[in-house]
């Protein structure tokens, strides 16, 4: 669930939501491009890159629950599906599995 917190702004304070976003993809471009949309659709939400599915599970395991990840469908390792499966049993959270390289099937 997004937690409300209070920002100053130049006309005094105001109520908003910090959505806690955890992203996982083995490509920089692909990492950087969705933090950089985030971060000018949001940028109040609070973003966890990681490289791969051992760095998010660590990750989940040391924080509070995110309430979206959103994961590439080919990581090394343990596939996007999997992943999924596995953040869905630790943290009741919405999971977005996305494929972004064209050149897999």
């Amino acid at each position: 669930m997004p937690q409300m917190i209070r920002r100053r702004t130049r006309t005094g304070w105001r109520n908003e939501f910090c959505v806690r976003i955890l992203i996982v993809d083995d490509s920089d471009f692909a990492r950087s491009q969705i933090r950089a949309l985030l971060h000018e659709v949001a940028p109040e939400c609070e973003r966890s890159v990681s490289a791969g599915t051992d760095d998010a599970l660590a990750i989940c395991a040391q924080s509070d629950p995110f309430d979206l990840s959103l994961l590439d469908v080919y990581p090394p390792r343990i596939g996007g599906f999997d992943l999924a499966q596995l953040l869905r049993i630790k943290q009741d959270n919405a999971i977005f599995v996305c494929c972004q390289d064209p050149g897999r099937d």
